[in-house]
């Protein structure tokens, strides 16, 4: 299954605004007063930890997107065929852990309760053909001894 997991991303995303912070603090002190110099390498530290921030946690999603692997919401009924994933929420000590299911996964799915589908109807309907030997006998039994 493909797991499309954010977290480390977002991790590198605060690790690499914290370089840029201290970055930007120490040239800005290195330098002093020369504001023009002092200017430029601050709005370049912004701009540069802006964009890397943007592509950690954006580029992901573009690639998956690329890949022409399309993944839904979790609104939509679990037995439907006509999607490509179908994404489930888990709650694990208050937290959400999604996973992305792929097609084949689903199909898998949807064979196993199938087959459990028709092993219940078979054993439905043994229980009703046992139920009525009960009866019968039952019903012989008070036939023998009234």
């Amino acid at each position: 299954m493909k797991i499309l997991n954010d977290s480390k991303f977002i991790g590198f995303s605060i690790y690499n605004v914290s370089v840029f912070c201290l970055l930007g603090l120490l040239s800005s002190v290195a330098i002093g007063n020369q504001e023009t110099l002092n200017y430029c390498l601050r709005s370049g530290c912004i701009i540069i930890c802006t964009t890397i921030t943007m592509l950690m946690v954006f580029l992901p999603k573009i690639l998956v997107w690329k890949d022409g692997k399309s993944y839904i919401e979790p609104s939509t009924h679990f037995m439907s065929t006509s999607t490509t994933a179908l994404h489930r929420d888990r709650r694990t000590d208050g937290n959400v852990v999604s996973r992305y299911l792929h097609l084949n996964d689903l199909n898998k799915l949807q064979t196993m309760l199938q087959q459990k589908y028709k092993t219940y109807h078979k054993l439905h309907q043994e229980l009703i053909t046992l139920q009525d030997i009960v009866n019968e006998l039952k019903h012989r039994y008070q036939c023998n001894h009234s």
